[in-house]
């Protein structure tokens, strides 16, 4: 009877190591990027390059949240609202696709991490002294950073992923909703990952759902499900697109992205 139960007990415990190691966020080569409110930092490791970037945020920077809930100082960012909210208005704000908490990181994704990290060449950054933000400030005489232009130019040196840079895909979007801006909203995010957005154009055809036409070959990609993660849109199989994607913007892209 206790061999029983030993190897039941084994059994389970495989059952769920091996389910976690399945639910893994990061099964591939292309780059982490973390954030943490505690100190405000964002961490980006390249596991191809070994390079990791460590920017620390000043307080007093200016963050535009999503859900229209307006600008809040990123030292005021985490009682602000709940884990979703705060990655989605980082992601807004920062124009970076694949930015997550530490926290959402399960057992092996922490362990393959830490594991990396030992090893990699470290840069730190106090995004204060880049010239990448200005300070500013707001009617109530408040000073804050805020980003500038300068800010996009230099994003892919820290958040594009080598693996994804070299694999080549290129992107033609299309938004078809009335929301001003979403385009290029989307083309930021896209670009911050190192794929290259060939052309960005709108119609008024406001298609309910997000499409993304896209080959066999490039559905193997990381970078392929690097944006379907990011808008979550229905798969249009079209095998004479190679490495070419076409992504339509629909009105749940809004929801999924900012809502």
């Amino acid at each position: 009877m206790l061999k029983i139960c030993s190897l039941i007990i084994v059994v389970i415990a495989f059952l769920l190591t091996s389910w976690s190691y399945q639910k893994r966020d990061w099964k591939d080569n292309s780059r982490l990027i973390l954030y943490d409110l505690n100190p405000a930092v964002l961490i980006s490791l390249d596991p191809v390059t070994k390079e990791l970037v460590v920017i620390t945020l000043p307080d007093n920077l200016e963050i535009e949240s999503v859900s229209g809930r307006g600008m809040w100082m990123l030292s005021k960012f985490g009682l602000a609202g709940d884990a979703d909210w705060i990655r989605k208005s980082l992601s807004w704000y920062l124009g970076i696709a694949n930015i997550r908490s530490e926290k959402s990181l399960n057992i092996w994704d922490k362990l393959r991490y830490y594991l990396i990290k030992r090893s990699a060449i470290i840069q730190t950054i106090n995004l204060a002294d880049t010239g990448l933000v200005d300070l500013e400030k707001t009617t109530d005489g408040i000073e804050v950073f805020r980003l500038n232009p300068r800010w996009d130019l230099k994003s892919q040196d820290w958040f594009g992923s080598s693996e994804v840079i070299r694999q080549g895909l290129v992107v033609t979007i299309v938004n078809t909703t009335s929301s001003d801006g979403l385009g290029a909203k989307a083309t930021r995010l896209i670009e911050s990952a190192g794929i290259r957005v060939r052309m960005l154009s709108s119609t008024t055809d406001n298609i309910p759902l997000c499409k993304i036409f896209v080959s066999d070959k490039a559905k193997k990609l990381s970078g392929f499900r690097l944006i379907q993660d990011t808008f979550g849109c229905q798969i249009i199989d079209d095998n004479t697109l190679d490495l070419d994607i076409k992504l339509e913007l629909g009105k749940d892209t809004v929801a999924k992205l900012f809502g």
